[in-house]
């Protein structure tokens, strides 16, 4: 359905001038279970009640939510992704949601410098909404031509200093193999369009950088669904990389079925599975992972046959496709505007 120019912007500017709930933390970052995590965790807890306070965040106590996280780190070896958002998850429960089943929508990203002398200097923006208002904002960023169109390329960052000689031209092969898959406008929690459903599946089913990881399992049987990654991934290894294992930082896009997660755990437990599977089976030991995005998706059975689907992206991605959503709310709300 059309919507009138007036509600659209309106909608939009509704859901642009309440954002959610935006915190920084500041100082070392740490992950659960971590020496430093004991006697930071006060101070970390602190920070949030306070933007919670500040912006007087009342948390939903049953509504789905979305949860983003960009982290910006000046310390040596700082923690795995994964093992950091199980981390600042368990500590927004309370303040920020009630559940943790209540986040069905995780994304993240980590930017990595040169290490500094002291670690107060790394950071953490903690972005939470309720998921119906990302909805609401995916739905009309549809209609804009710069979403659609607006595909730049991501920055790929490939740590080719770290890597012997001898694989520098591989790295650089992956690198371009990785640049060729994008986040797509089929890649969302709710997709109304038939066509592109139906044209996402046939697509995904024959793209090698697409896996289908099996059937989720239920709590503490979690062995064959290791196995069935580790399968996945050492075969790709075998058919496309010439059995060499990756040399550039990767982001994952996961989608998992309503279903599915029913039988399952929480998403970031989720990808501390996959995540460590691919630290054993795809990615050389000096390589991370840069960034993820997992959510539960609104489809039929068949779209996703068994529960999990990963798609693998080059470093940069989901940043660059949350800059083509930014972008293209401000070339909307232009554009409505000058309708009126």
């Amino acid at each position: 359905m059309i919507l009138d120019p007036k509600i659209m912007l309106l909608q939009l500017r509704k859901l642009k001038h309440r954002p959610g709930l935006i915190a920084k933390v500041d100082g070392p970052l740490l992950s659960k279970g971590g020496r430093r995590a004991k006697l930071q965790t006060n101070r970390v807890s602190k920070q949030i009640h306070q933007a919670v306070e500040q912006l007087g965040w009342l948390a939903p106590p049953r509504a789905r939510m979305a949860v983003s996280f960009r982290f910006f780190s000046h310390q040596h070896n700082p923690p795995e992704i994964y093992s950091l958002i199980k981390y600042y998850l368990d500590l927004l429960q309370g303040p920020v949601f009630k559940d943790d089943r209540q986040v069905q929508y995780i994304d993240a990203s980590i930017w990595r410098s040169v290490p500094k002398e002291h670690n107060t200097s790394s950071s953490l923006y903690i972005y939470a909404r309720r998921l119906s208002e990302y909805l609401q904002m995916l739905d009309l960023c549809s209609e804009s031509d710069v979403f659609n169109k607006s595909y730049n390329t991501p920055t790929v960052f490939h740590h080719l200093h770290l890597i012997e000689k001898r694989y520098c031209n591989d790295a650089k092969r992956q690198c371009n193999l990785l640049r060729c898959n994008r986040i797509m406008p089929y890649d969302v929690p709710r997709c109304n369009n038939p066509f592109l459903i139906e044209l996402a599946n046939d697509f995904n089913t024959h793209h090698p950088l697409v896996f289908d990881f099996g059937s989720l399992p239920k709590r503490g049987k979690t062995e064959c669904f290791e196995k069935l990654i580790a399968s996945s991934l050492s075969k790709f290894i075998a058919s496309y990389l010439h059995s060499r294992k990756i040399f550039v930082p990767v982001e994952f896009d996961v989608q998992v079925t309503k279903s599915g997660l029913k039988l399952a755990k929480d998403l970031d437990n989720i990808m501390i599975t996959i995540c460590r599977e691919a630290r054993k089976h795809l990615l050389h030991s000096r390589v991370f992972v840069n960034g993820y995005r997992i959510y539960v998706v609104n489809k039929s059975e068949s779209s996703i046959e068994s529960g999990v689907q990963v798609k693998l992206l080059p470093y940069g991605e989901i940043e660059s496709y949350n800059e083509r959503i930014k972008k293209a709310t401000d070339s909307l709300e232009d554009v409505l505007s000058d309708r009126m």
